[in-house]
């Protein structure tokens, strides 16, 4: 990914439809964001559809990139994470994998010492009991709802929630200790930019809070450490192209019939010219 400077100027180019500044961007950008959408979905072509709708939605209102708390690059990634969490939820058919490796028995959380808490959530949740840190890290990275852990690890849904809420409360103390906020309040912050909480904020000044910029910037930070990379296949930039610069392809006649025409319109020259005894034929 590049800098927040690059990133910004960028995106300032291509809020003026800059085609050239776009396709600069795609190409700085998109191998991160594909790698967060195959890390969740795990299917090459649903994480094309989502970055294919994600590209257009930047070259449609690039500024609303450059308006938030959180840098372009982490919204970015927060945004990749959450298309392709609601695509994953919408055609959940399949019951999660189990590992026997997964099936820790759960702990009390550990407290975090001030050189975690400024590292981020990364260092945090290596601190965390197995059991806690797992059921997270499959949270931020695999977009598992309550309900799905539960199933996976055959665990009293409540006995899930209580545990990953206990794990959000002291985290969120940790990262934003003088927000003013209750804890209850910092929980359910934290369960909606994780996508665990469908239900919409109801005070509008928690949308601007601390709290929730804290938490987006860690879980875009975490998703972005935690994904490999990946550039997406050549066609998907063409079919992004096509979508946003509304360009369509020529079939094969489109790019014939010019030669075609040509060529009639020539041999009704040559019949004319050869049948008015302006060209003799030959004998």
């Amino acid at each position: 990914m590049i800098g927040p400077e690059e990133t910004d100027a960028l995106l300032a180019r291509i809020a003026m439809a800059d085609r050239d500044a776009f396709q600069t961007f795609y190409s700085a950008t998109s191998a991160s964001l594909f790698g967060v959408c195959l890390r969740v979905l795990n299917n090459d072509t649903e994480a094309e559809d989502v970055i294919q709708s994600l590209y257009a939605d930047v070259w449609d209102d690039a500024d609303a990139l450059r308006r938030g708390a959180v840098t372009p690059d982490l919204q970015l990634a927060l945004h990749a994470r959450q298309a392709a969490i609601s695509l994953k939820r919408a055609r959940r058919s399949e019951t999660p994998e189990i590992k026997t490796r997964d099936l820790y028995p759960a702990q009390p959380a550990h407290g975090f010492d001030d050189e975690t808490e400024a590292e981020g959530l990364q260092a945090a949740l290596a601190q965390l009991p197995p059991a806690r840190a797992l059921l997270l890290d499959r949270v931020l990275m695999g977009g598992e709802s309550y309900e799905d852990l539960a199933t996976a690890f055959d665990v009293d849904e409540s006995t899930i929630r209580a545990s990953i809420r206990s794990t959000l409360g002291k985290l969120s103390s940790g990262f934003d200790p003088v927000s003013g906020q209750d804890e209850d309040t910092m929980i359910a912050i934290a369960e909606h930019v994780l996508g665990l909480k469908e239900d919409p904020l109801n005070d509008a000044t928690l949308h601007t809070s601390d709290a929730l910029n804290t938490w987006q910037r860690e879980i875009g930070a975490y998703v972005l450490a935690r994904t490999t990379p990946i550039e997406p296949p050549s066609q998907v930039s063409r079919r992004i192209t096509a979508r946003v610069f509304q360009e369509t392809r020529e079939t094969l006649w489109d790019q014939l019939w010019p030669y075609a025409v040509g060529g009639v319109v020539a041999a009704l020259v040559l019949w004319v010219a050869v049948s008015s005894d302006v060209l003799v034929a030959f004998e």
